[in-house]
């Protein structure tokens, strides 16, 4: 009887320490999964932010492209309303320039004019108290 006994504890003992085996490698099993996972969402995340910033960027160029044209476009426009107010300018001093010789040759006239009447109108004088 003390022989089976032994002998059931002997094979108690092996079935234990057995059973502890397979317990630690589950324990290893199961923490070597877990951490394997934690590495493959941290590599997920790392490969996520990578494929993010090219798009981002591309997604800032088109903005700053977008923005440049715009600011091209409207210095453009401004170019252009500045040479149309430049050629308008340049037209009325033209015009002005014009006038102002007109109105010169005008004078000039009026003034020869006037100076035939005075010498006409003295001589006309003249001519009377002469006559006197």
């Amino acid at each position: 009887v003390e022989e089976k006994s032994r002998l059931a504890d002997k094979a108690a003992e092996e079935m234990k320490s057995k059973t502890k085996a397979e317990e630690g490698l589950r324990f290893t099993t199961a923490f070597y999964n877990t951490l394997r996972v934690a590495l493959m969402v941290q590599h997920k995340d790392q490969v996520d932010r990578q494929v993010r910033e090219p798009t981002d960027n591309l997604s800032n160029t088109k903005g700053t492209a977008s923005t440049l044209r715009e600011e091209v476009k409207a210095h453009a426009i401004s170019d252009l309303q500045v040479s149309k107010k430049i050629e308008k300018m340049q037209f009325d001093d033209r015009m002005k320039e014009d006038h102002d010789s007109a109105m010169a040759a005008r004078a000039t006239k009026l003034r020869n004019e006037q100076e035939d009447l005075k010498r006409r109108y003295d001589k006309e004088l003249e001519l009377r108290y002469a006559q006197k």
